[in-house]
């Protein structure tokens, strides 16, 4: 196989594993969500029938959701308009939803996702994000 055909194959398989991947680390953030919730519900009904739960910890901080993530940094950047450099926005993303009361887990990837919407536009060197001119108000 001549090195051109070889590198458009390459090519096109990155191509389709790209969304493959992204909807596999959704669906772990949900399984890890629906465990978190499933572990409260097990505690609750341990307690309600009166017995020691085994292994579940405390009932903890809800999910964190990609709406929760989009809703604060949509805020964030009306706030500091025009922009907010990557790591200041992210930052002040965590420090606001951890007011909040969620679990952070899961953040980093609902940031990337976030970011990544066409509700907003990074710089060409990646360390800015803006509104989108049609986002902004």
């Amino acid at each position: 196989m001549n090195p051109d055909a070889t590198n458009l194959a390459r090519q096109a398989l990155e191509q389709q594993l790209v969304p493959i991947e992204t909807r596999a680390r959704e669906l772990e953030s949900e399984l890890s969500c629906v465990n978190e919730i499933r572990k409260k519900l097990l505690a609750a009904k341990a307690a309600l029938l009166g017995k020691k739960s085994r292994g579940v910890r405390s009932v903890g901080k809800s999910c964190i959701k990609r709406e929760h993530v989009f809703n604060a940094v949509l805020q964030l950047l009306e706030d500091n308009k025009p922009s907010l450099e990557k790591g200041v926005l992210r930052d002040l993303t965590k420090e606001k939803l951890s007011k909040s009361g969620l679990s952070l887990s899961g953040f980093g990837l609902r940031f990337l996702e976030v970011i990544s919407d066409e509700a907003f536009d990074t710089s060409s060197d990646g360390q800015t994000i803006s509104l989108n001119d049609e986002t902004k108000s």
